[in-house]
């Protein structure tokens, strides 16, 4: 059996209709690799049938995710993963996904099936996106917003199953909806915080200030981007939420907890 993780993240683009992302995970080393033209090349077949409450259909992909790699670079491109994204836009309610992964050279398949719900974002309601926990975070700067994991000026590229190496960083990823403007600055004023805790006891808070460079706080739909060191916690189980008060229309709004992983670095774990 070939096993994958799997993703699905609800952006707002107006109250019926949303960005609906499905991010789907290899470990390269469950991939046989075969040699094409001097490279060790492993190919996977994903396909997807997205089905209403009903059971009429709501959306289909197909698609093919490879990794080359030259021979003398194999193992360490083993150790790394293969993502693949593909985006819907779907209006809220109830869905399932039939999901297949199929390795082209050893045959080993993979199926999952997943109920989710897309959320309605009311219009003038103060609502956020998916709360996205990336493995990649970082700004274009001008390029062209080509590809796959665009969102916005953003690269983002989820993390699948949630976990992550202490020798890492974090990527968070989120935009907030319906945000009051202060007449005077004509500007919002926020207050924002991204709470790691476990086993719900409080284990770090770290307070957006704008000052890294990633997140744009000027306007109703904000992004918040950030990175969060990992180095600080020990390997277990965590969950993330982020807080917001908008002080324009003085409201308090607090995610859902995303959870997460974290797993001994590598290099510590060879010490």
């Amino acid at each position: 059996m070939l096993d994958f993780g799997l993703v699905v993240n609800y952006l707002r683009v107006t109250e019926s209709s949303v960005i609906t992302s499905f991010t789907v995970q290899l470990e390269n080393q469950e991939l046989v690799y075969k040699d094409i033209g001097g490279l060790q090349t492993a190919t996977a077949n994903v396909y997807a049938k997205i089905t209403n409450v009903a059971g009429r259909k709501a959306g289909l992909f197909e698609d093919v995710v490879s990794s080359s790699y030259p021979e003398e670079s194999l193992s360490v491109g083993q150790q790394a993963r293969s993502v693949y994204q593909k985006n819907l836009v779907l209006p809220p309610g109830n869905y399932k996904i039939d999901l297949v992964v199929r390795d082209v050279v050893s045959g080993k398949t993979g199926v999952m099936k997943l109920g989710f719900v897309v959320p309605k974002y009311p219009e003038g309601e103060l609502t956020t996106s998916s709360l996205i926990l990336a493995t990649r975070l970082e700004p274009l700067n001008g390029r062209m917003p080509t590809g796959q994991f665009i969102l916005g000026s953003m690269k983002v590229i989820p993390n699948a199953t949630g976990v992550f190496k202490q020798d890492q960083t974090m990527g968070v990823y989120m935009q907030v909806y319906n945000v009051a403007i202060d007449q005077a600055t004509l500007k919002p004023s926020l207050d924002i915080s991204y709470i790691v805790s476990q086993k719900d006891k409080e284990v770090m808070r770290v307070k957006e200030d704008g000052k890294g460079g990633l997140s744009q706080l000027n306007s109703q739909q904000i992004t918040l981007a950030r990175l969060l060191p990992l180095q600080d916690l020990k390997p277990g189980f965590y969950d993330l939420s982020v807080s917001i008060h908008d002080q324009v229309a003085g409201k308090t709004l607090t995610t859902g907890k995303e959870a997460f992983q974290v797993v001994e670095s590598t290099l510590a774990a060879s010490k």
